[in-house]
């Protein structure tokens, strides 16, 4: 139970810093970070599940379409009251650009409907490092009849 609070206490922390500006400088005598076409650096999507009893893995999938292979990818899974309950990074080091994965959660801690999957996508050309988010993708967990 403590694992789970901490997780979502860091997650809405990530998701408050991510939040506070989608563009970063690399120091302080180097430009901004270029934004521009960020949400056609990627995508995500999932099906519509059941939110079964416990604890469960439910998946997901993403795609990377960053101009180069220096990028990372972190993913952030709200709930239908906004709250965050999951998160997944990804890099090019140890994940491909296109693959399906999952998060986790349990039923006693989030509720069904429409949750959302944000992604934050970096990547760097030699020292210029770009940041942005794509568009979100939304998909529904509903309780069993």
């Amino acid at each position: 139970m403590l694992r789970s609070a901490t997780l979502g206490t860091l997650t809405a922390l990530v998701m408050t810093m991510g939040g506070v500006g989608v563009t970063q400088a690399t120091s302080s005598a180097a430009p901004a970070a270029d934004t521009t076409g960020a949400a056609s650096w990627g995508s995500t999507k999932a099906p519509d599940q059941i939110l079964r009893k416990g604890c469960r893995n439910y998946r997901f999938a993403y795609k990377i379409t960053t101009p180069n292979n220096e990028w990372q990818a972190e993913m952030f899974i709200s709930d239908p009251r906004g709250r965050p309950i999951a998160s997944v990074l990804a890099d090019a080091g140890s994940q491909p650009r296109q693959d399906v994965t999952t998060f986790r959660t349990c039923r006693a801690s989030t509720t069904p409907g429409r949750f959302r999957i944000r992604m934050r996508v970096t990547y760097t050309e030699g020292y210029e490092k770009h940041v942005g988010f794509v568009k979100p993708s939304y998909f529904r967990l509903i309780t069993p009849r």
